[in-house]
């Protein structure tokens, strides 16, 4: 009874001391993990500082080259303006022209006015989306209208409106300068400028309107210049390669402007910067007419 008294008593103090034992082993691996952590930790912290002010050093520097290029720009801007006179005035001198603008985006600021200013005669101005609302024809409005009657109700409006602007058919109040003095003009325009592209494809027509507008113009004998603004998500640049005289991107910069003008004294092609693009400007002397 005593034997097995004591064997009891061992094999309880054998299994204390070792669970003991196990507890300090956890106990002193718990503390040297979180000795090791502490260390990952600050070595961590100091590295993550040390990336924040290489890129606080970084961000500070890019700040100052945006800084120093908007400088630039201004300045290429101000000296474009300044030259932009002697660039396009009495190129256009008396010549016809007409605006179509199909695209979604604003009207290009001062296209119309340095138009005027290289001495062309602005006869008609037409804004597709405009026309659509006004006329009652949105396509908004006809949530029943089936695509097919969409585009045949457009190449219809195209065909018509290539018709009215071969006759000249264009009021007092349409004509936006000139030499007609609010009279009916009545004959057709020199060059017919189409501004398209559009940012959403619920807005691109061009399929519908401008191709088949550009083709009755050209079938009429009539120069017509394909142009897109800037950065327009559909582009109508590669169908006005088939089927323009002049193309050119940019139209809202005055390098575009400028390229419009000069090629529309009888320079075809394609100017801007796209990868197609023959030149930025067609080869013209500053003098010439």
């Amino acid at each position: 009874m005593n034997f097995m008294f004591d064997f009891r008593f061992h094999l309880i103090s054998l299994t204390a001391v070792f669970l003991a034992l196990g507890l300090g082993i956890i106990i002193g691996v718990a503390v040297i993990d979180e000795g090791i952590l502490e260390k990952e930790q600050k070595y961590l912290v100091d590295r993550l500082e040390e990336d924040f002010n290489i890129l606080r050093a970084q961000n500070n520097l890019a700040r100052n080259e945006i800084t120093e290029m908007q400088k630039k720009l201004d300045v290429w801007q101000d000296f474009s303006e300044e030259i932009l006179p002697a660039l396009i005035g009495e190129k256009l001198s008396g010549k016809k022209i007409v605006i179509i603008k199909t695209t979604d985006k604003g009207m290009p600021e001062n296209l119309t006015v340095n138009l005027l200013k290289a001495g062309a005669n602005v006869v008609f101005q037409f804004d597709l989306e405009t026309f659509l609302l006004e006329s009652g024809t949105a396509f908004a409005n006809k949530p029943g209208i089936s695509s097919k009657e969409k585009q045949k109700e457009l190449q219809q409006g195209a065909l018509l409106l290539a018709q009215r602007i071969y006759a000249g058919d264009f009021n007092a109040e349409e004509t936006v300068s000139g030499d007609s003095c609010g009279a009916i003009v009545e004959s057709s325009p020199d060059a017919v400028i189409i501004i398209g592209g559009a940012d959403s494809q619920e807005n691109f027509l061009a399929g519908q309107f401008d191709f088949p507008l550009i083709s009755d113009l050209r079938s009429r004998g009539l120069v017509v210049a394909g142009t897109e603004v800037s950065g327009v998500l559909y582009s109508c640049i590669p169908q006005y390669l088939k089927l323009a005289n002049i193309i050119v991107d940019q139209i809202d910069t005055i390098p575009g402007q400028v390229a419009l003008i000069w090629a529309l004294t009888g320079f075809e092609g394609y100017y801007g910067i796209g990868a197609q693009a023959v030149n930025l400007l067609p080869q013209l002397s500053i003098n010439s007419n």
